[in-house]
């Protein structure tokens, strides 16, 4: 097993910014021919690609073809597709940057932001996530509602979050 750097990285691969697909230089193997894409979905929802006996993720490697290095934070999918590995579609950010970009919601609701309350059966919560702390917005009739305030909010607080 090998630590991955840049000169190593473009030995084996050529990187399409415009595309965000890596392809192999060489022939590696019977299988994978010069040429041929590399990189396969992981169970996440990202592609990784094995190089020298080891997993990387694709938008990894390409900031490393880019830029030289790895990034030291966390990487964002400024559209929120896993697969789209454009660099123009990169941005380095940290976990709570990267956190304001989530587009779907993990609640019944089907909105972002928005929660049936659990006292008040008959109304919709609007919240957000503030320094870690969850910020109430109020309780509204419909979830389209509460998710209105929630899309006023965001855009206001969360700088890195696309709506």
């Amino acid at each position: 097993m090998s630590n991955l750097n840049f000169t190593r990285l473009n030995e084996l691969l050529k990187y399409d910014p415009d595309t965000g697909i890596f392809t192999w230089i060489n022939n590696m193997g019977k299988r994978v021919k010069a040429g041929s894409k590399t990189g396969c979905l992981h169970h996440t929802g990202y592609l990784q690609s094995r190089i020298d006996g080891k997993n990387y993720l694709c938008h990894r490697l390409a900031w490393l073809y880019v830029y030289g290095e790895f990034p030291e934070l966390n990487l964002d999918h400024i559209d929120s597709n896993r697969t789209n590995n454009c660099i123009a579609n990169l941005r380095e950010v940290t976990q709570a940057q990267n956190c304001q970009n989530l587009k779907k919601s993990r609640g019944s609701s089907g909105f972002l932001g928005v929660s049936l309350d659990p006292i008040r059966k008959n109304r919709w919560k609007s919240s957000i996530k503030l320094n870690g702390k969850s910020k109430h917005l109020g309780w509204y009739k419909t979830p389209e509602q509460a998710h209105e305030v929630y899309k006023t909010a965001k855009l206001l607080i969360h700088p890195f979050g696309t709506i």
